[in-house]
């Protein structure tokens, strides 16, 4: 198992309820390559919609769960959660009424 894969797999065991949206991403991409930065866009994509439906209480064991990656990551991981998560989750929630920063509570000391 790669350490990109090891690290999604990781976030998501975080929150159970993204788990059927990772099978059908992993099917879509089926027989090639899993492309970790879009795969970690479809994490901010979730974060966010979860955030705007107000299902936040998985929040503290996901931003755990990066939190633990982090602290174990190589530069290739941690450029994969840097980019492919927080830049998505920034990105895509600017174009929300509450924007990113309401994420902040959840970021623990590396993120």
């Amino acid at each position: 198992m790669s350490a990109s894969q090891e690290a999604f797999e990781t976030i998501v065991a975080a929150v159970p309820e993204f788990r059927p949206q990772w099978q059908e991403f992993l099917a879509s991409w089926q027989g090639g390559e899993t492309p970790w930065y879009l795969a970690m866009g479809a994490v901010a994509h979730y974060v966010v919609d979860a955030f705007e439906c107000g299902k936040t209480a998985q929040f503290k064991d996901l931003f755990s769960a990066i939190e633990l990656v982090l602290q174990n990551a190589d530069g290739e991981v941690q450029n994969l959660l840097w980019v492919g998560l927080f830049e998505n989750i920034q990105n895509v929630a600017s174009h929300r009424s509450f924007g990113a920063s309401v994420f902040r509570p959840w970021l623990g000391r590396r993120a």
